[in-house]
């Protein structure tokens, strides 16, 4: 019986097709794994809150990235009340 992640290095044989997808063994592991349910460690709860707080942290450093440059590359013309304040020209 071979499987068809089996590796043949030397030798001939005959061999004889009985299952495909599916109906395999690694079709059933496959099918197995999909149904699964997720678990939710405490770790895993832990690095979900840490992810969405580090994803806001770098959404706020962009933001302020974004407007400091705004600001500076148009002295005079870019005035962002009560962001940053306006310069005379």
């Amino acid at each position: 019986m071979l499987y068809s992640s089996a590796l043949v290095t030397y030798g001939t044989g005959k061999a004889v097709v009985v299952a495909t997808g599916d109906k395999t063994e690694i079709g059933r592991i496959s099918e197995l794994i999909s149904n699964a349910e997720v678990l939710a460690t405490p770790l895993t709860r832990k690095i979900a809150k840490f992810s969405h707080i580090l994803l806001f942290v770098i959404l706020g450093l962009a933001t302020l990235t974004f407007l400091w440059d705004w600001h500076t590359a148009n002295p005079g013309k870019a005035c962002l009340w009560p962001v940053f304040p306006c310069r005379s020209p």
